[in-house]
């Protein structure tokens, strides 16, 4: 859809631009190469992106997932493929970033992968 193809784009640019570091990196490692708090990466981060790092990890991991229900896995291993610990924690998470549960989310793009 619209919605999920704009929400992609925004997470694939700061992926690249702002996470990707954070993620080969570390924040430890970050904290000691440019020799700056880790507490200091977390602000200008969150005034950067409006997000903490944790949310933005979250979300990105979110967006991984709903690409995968999209494409037609099942939702019992998009989680662990996407890197959540478990499947109450990325049940949640999904629910309150969709407004909807991934099996919802399932169905839905089942229904219009059919009437392509």
């Amino acid at each position: 859809s619209g919605f999920m193809a704009a929400y992609n784009y925004n997470i694939m640019w700061v992926d690249c631009v702002v996470l990707l570091p954070l993620i080969v990196l570390g924040l430890e490692r970050l904290e000691q190469e440019f020799n700056i708090s880790r507490r200091h990466i977390q602000r200008e981060f969150k005034k950067g992106t409006g997000q903490t790092v944790h949310s933005y990890i979250v979300k990105t991991k979110l967006a991984l997932c709903a690409r995968y229900i999209a494409e037609g896995m099942p939702v019992s291993h998009v989680y662990a493929k996407a890197g959540f610990a478990g499947y109450n924690h990325f049940f949640r998470a999904f629910k309150k970033e969709f407004q909807m549960t991934p099996g919802e989310y399932y169905q839905i793009c089942c229904r219009a992968n059919a009437s392509e």
